[in-house]
């Protein structure tokens, strides 16, 4: 088996250097979204309504990673849907709140109804 990994190329020698790398930093949960994460789901949708002026009636938070170094940010979208359709809202916010320290980075107003 040796002599056949010293037979490949280069090329296909990295590519299973690589594989054996993603399935080892998959089995440690190395690449877990959830990896240093100090703020929990609950925290995260509550710092999130301390910025909107809004009382929704619906609320979701994801954990994502964002950036160049990957850093784990909740994003919670905060919303009223339409009665009798709740793909459409009336108001639909979205906050971006650091996993790590709890401050909000970004808020976008995605709709709201109200200002017309």
């Amino acid at each position: 088996m040796i002599d056949r990994i010293l037979a490949m190329s280069s090329r296909a020698k990295a590519f299973v250097v690589v594989a054996i790398l993603l399935a080892v930093f998959a089995a440690t949960g190395f690449l877990t979204a959830s990896r240093d994460v100090d703020i929990s789901r609950e925290e995260a949708v509550e710092i999130a309504l301390e910025h909107v002026d809004f009382e929704p009636v619906d609320s979701d938070a994801r954990l994502i990673r964002q950036g160049f170094g990957l850093n784990p940010v909740w994003a919670v979208a905060l919303s009223i849907p339409k009665e009798g359709n709740p793909r459409d809202f009336i108001k639909l916010t979205t906050v971006e709140v650091d996993a790590k320290t709890g401050e909000v980075s970004r808020i976008a107003i995605v709709k709201n109804e109200e200002d017309g």
